[in-house]
């Protein structure tokens, strides 16, 4: 593992694609600081913990080269959404984010609206199989009407009712 880390950080790294579980988030994310060459990164499957959601914001709040971030199936609960959010308010680079089956609700979607009301970068943002109800879907909305860079949505189910109004 020290090898990869040692090839990411020194961009030796090669693959622009990088999927890893839980083992040593915090050494990959301080090497993805200065690496500017991976633009994927599937984080996806892993229950990832408050700390690890820490290390990830710091890490993409100045990483410039990575577009995709996949954190589907990672257990996300509304409290780490902060998170998050705080790399989505500076990060210029995300333009695709998967947050599909995970356990984020009307917090969390707050966190998420807020963020992407000062992002133009992301364009397909994944929100399925959550646990996004009608008032969460109001903040999404709101957060919408401000921002004109996505162009994929997916909120496929959820807890949203047809006639919302």
């Amino acid at each position: 593992m020290t090898t990869l880390i040692n090839n990411i950080k020194n961009n030796t790294y090669k693959s622009n694609k990088l999927k890893f579980r839980n083992l040593y988030i915090k050494e990959l994310c301080e090497a993805l600081k200065t690496n500017n060459f991976i633009t994927y990164i599937d984080l996806s499957h892993n229950n990832l913990e408050k700390e690890e959601l820490q290390f990830l914001n710091e890490t993409l709040k100045v990483n410039e080269s990575i577009t995709s971030v996949n954190l589907s199936y990672t257990d996300l609960i509304d409290e780490y959404v902060i998170y998050l959010s705080e790399a989505i308010k500076v990060n210029n680079s995300i333009t695709s984010l998967n947050l599909s089956n995970n356990v984020i609700r009307e917090e969390g979607i707050i966190y998420l609206s807020e963020a992407l009301k000062n992002n133009s970068s992301i364009t397909k943002l994944n929100l399925s199989w959550n646990n996004i109800n009608e008032k969460g879907i109001r903040y999404l909305s709101e957060a919408l009407k401000n921002n004109s860079s996505i162009t994929k949505l997916n909120l496929s189910w959820n807890y949203i009712k047809e006639g919302i109004r």
